[in-house]
């Protein structure tokens, strides 16, 4: 998996938090969203991420 870059310029991938937000839910939400297959989780060490470019398209689906 690639590194996970803390700028948001060249951001490769959100946290659940930021994705929460970037949707204004709640994080229940985006676990519900995860498990339904709705958005596509990655995880590095202990923690979930999301590809910026995914949330991005399912901001359209959604």
């Amino acid at each position: 998996m690639s590194t996970i870059q803390t700028s948001h310029k060249n951001k490769i991938y959100y946290t659940r938090k930021e994705v929460a937000d970037l949707f204004s839910c709640t994080l229940a939400t985006i676990y519900n969203w995860t498990k339904q297959g709705k958005l596509k989780a990655y995880g590095k060490g202990g923690r979930v991420f999301y590809k910026v470019d995914e949330v991005h398209e399912s901001l359209v689906e959604l």
